[in-house]
């Protein structure tokens, strides 16, 4: 073969012919990475979100029933964020990591080992490389994800008396007069337009108040309540029995 008017082989024809097949099919051109622009946004997060699938982002947290970190790892699973947990405390702790079965990385210490405030959101493609607290977490989330929906925090004022009670058993009663709706597989809901801020802030003050009084609470919307939340969220429920390998 030539690509010369000669009947002689061209001697530069097949290095030449791989060069072009190599740029014909993309290769030897730097990849698309988190924090490159396309000029087109809707591109760009599409190929933001797919970088995640292939390497989920780590969300941080502190077990032992931390607040901040169990609101965190509510909003994000109930958002369908590709993500992981660690999480750092001891075994013998209730928390996130409870029963066998849960999707979580535990490393048995009181401290990470950067030092830094838990909980924090980490990976390419998060502003900064990592995001800390729960309010800047969740926000990030909702403005990045692409199923699910958590509404804003309404400051109900019947539910920052209920968060204000001291943590004894009668407030875990009382919790069941808040429930206002029921989520489209019958998961009862603070507000009836569907998971809120107010679910992410309040339930982790419930499930630890639950966990101090040591029994199930007496109403069963509250039970499944708990359950609901953590199962949509991808945490292990409270409440069902363990998984029969445990």
């Amino acid at each position: 073969m030539s690509d010369t008017s000669s009947l002689e082989p061209d001697p530069n024809f097949p290095s030449e012919e791989l060069s072009r097949t190599w740029e014909r099919t993309g290769k030897g051109k730097a990849r698309w990475k988190p924090g490159d622009k396309t000029g087109d946004t809707a591109l760009d997060s599409r190929l933001l979100w797919s970088s995640w699938v292939l390497s989920p982002l780590e969300l941080h947290v502190r077990d032992g029933l931390d607040n901040e970190s169990l609101t965190c790892a509510l909003v994000l699973g109930w958002l369908k964020l590709p993500f992981k947990v660690i999480a750092y405390g001891q075994p013998d702790r209730p928390g996130l990591a409870r029963k066998a079965g849960s999707k979580i990385e535990y490393r048995c210490s009181d401290e990470n080992e950067s030092g830094m405030p838990l909980p924090r959101l980490s990976g390419k493609g998060v502003p900064g490389d990592t995001l800390l607290g729960s309010r800047e977490v969740c926000s990030f989330a909702a403005g990045t994800a692409k199923e699910g929906r958590v509404a804003p925090e309404t400051g109900r004022q019947d539910l920052q008396k209920w968060l204000a009670m001291d943590d004894e058993a009668a407030s875990i009663e009382a919790f069941g007069s808040l429930l206002r709706g029921v989520d489209t597989v019958g998961i009862p809901l603070l507000n009836a337009w569907g998971f809120s801020m107010d679910d992410a802030f309040a339930l982790p003050v419930l499930v630890r108040r639950i966990e101090m009084s040591g029994k199930q609470p007496d109403d069963e919307d509250v039970v499944l309540y708990v359950d609901g939340c953590l199962s949509k969220a991808g945490v292990a429920e409270l409440f069902a029995p363990p998984p029969a390998d445990a």
